[in-house]
């Protein structure tokens, strides 16, 4: 076996040797930092692959493989978050449950039923609310952990002074109507998605799962800009009684936002 190694070295030896005399092809067949045994191997692979061409094969991949390593030394790993991101918040829970939704105290690393919501508690949630934001009267309350800035209230989307059912509206004229609407002093409002809907939703609550002091809510649902990918035509929606998140093609409130995660 040690006669074998020494003359499989030997061999891979007198390969290398011959491809750095044949110019810069030999630099890259060499393949630095790969064992001459390891090379042999390549090559023997190579061979039986493509007949006859397993050194031009062997060729390509070492080229490949040093475009990779040079190239990693002048490309930047891709950023997981831009450069506006906002960590999102906590979901609100505080309660522990047993196996038949009976309340507990929150078990202990260790114990059974431990790894709950409840158990990790992360960002809280934090709003701010403006009665009169920019002395326009309109109201908006700010999301401090994502910058979101939301309408207070339920949109009064048929501009008749008050809120209900009247102004549950299908999720085409949702989008629009936010697209449109001059609130606050901006312009730029849009329907939010339904990933930034359940930002505010506070599932250590009920009837209403959100921050009573700094939203109204209706009971009801309310649109995301979220369409469901098997059926374009509907859309997501957030029910604030519960904080549930689902999809239909009916009529539903609005609450718009400005800004962006």
């Amino acid at each position: 076996m040690e006669m074998e190694k020494r003359v499989v070295l030997k061999i891979g030896e007198r390969g290398v040797a011959r491809g750095v005399s044949r110019g810069a092809s030999g630099l890259f067949v060499r393949c630095s930092g790969v064992r001459p045994v390891i090379r042999v191997r390549l090559r023997a692979l190579a061979e039986r692959v493509l007949p006859g061409h397993g050194r031009h094969l062997l060729l390509g991949v070492c080229l490949l493989w040093l475009w990779f390593a040079v190239a990693g030394l002048f490309i930047s790993p891709p950023q997981a978050f831009g450069a506006k991101y906002k960590p999102l918040p906590d979901t609100g829970q505080t309660k522990c449950y047993d196996t038949e939704g009976n309340e507990i105290t929150c078990p202990s690393p260790g114990q059974p039923l431990y790894g709950q919501d409840a158990n990790y508690q992360g960002l809280q949630m934090s709003f701010t609310k403006h009665e009169n934001y920019n002395n326009t009267g309109d109201s908006v309350t700010i999301d401090n952990n994502t910058g979101l800035m939301w309408m207070t209230n339920t949109a009064d989307t048929n501009n008749d002074g008050k809120i209900d059912r009247d102004d549950e509206i299908k999720w085409h004229d949702a989008i629009d109507y936010c697209a449109s609407l001059t609130y606050a002093g901006f312009s730029d409002w849009r329907l939010p998605s339904i990933v930034e809907l359940e930002t505010i939703v506070n599932y250590g609550r009920s009837w209403f799962a959100i921050d009573t002091s700094t939203f109204s809510c209706e009971s009801s649902f309310y649109w995301s800009s979220t369409s469901v990918a098997g059926n374009p035509g509907d859309a997501w929606y957030v029910s604030f009684n519960y904080g549930n998140a689902d999809w239909f093609g009916g009529s539903a409130y609005v609450r718009c936002v400005r800004g962006g995660l």
